[in-house]
């Protein structure tokens, strides 16, 4: 949008003919500017890929596809860090933040479940 106002500010520069070069130059200066930060903003945006909900989906699928309604329904965290190849530290921090799995409050707390699957054997 931004980008359009200095393109359509230009254009009605332009029409000026009397305009000097020095108008021109700063004109093109300000469309280019406003151009490549748009551009540089959506790129950035491309180009982030969220290491923690990239590592957030794999630790739920694995978890999901590891454990069952019928099956154990707790792992450990050690258990899902080989499994995903993340730190353990890491599967702690993403299990923990994590609004679908779910920390066993047994005695062995080192343990996760996907939530559903918790919560249907309660």
């Amino acid at each position: 949008m931004i980008a359009a106002f200095f393109i359509t500010f230009k254009k009605y520069i332009m029409a000026y003919q009397s305009c000097n070069t020095v108008v021109f130059t700063i004109a093109g200066i300000i469309v280019g500017t406003a151009t490549g930060a748009v551009g540089a903003i959506f790129i950035g945006r491309r180009l982030n890929n969220n290491p923690d909900k990239k590592d957030a989906k794999k630790v739920y699928k694995w978890l999901k596809k590891n454990t069952s309604e019928q099956t154990y329904i707790w792992c450990s965290t050690s258990a899902i860090a080989s499994g995903t190849n993340l730190t353990e530290e890491r599967v702690r921090m993403i299990c923990s933040t994590n609004p679908e799995i779910r920390q066993s409050l047994g005695v062995d707390k080192n343990k996760w479940g996907i939530r559903e699957f918790v919560e249907k054997e309660s």
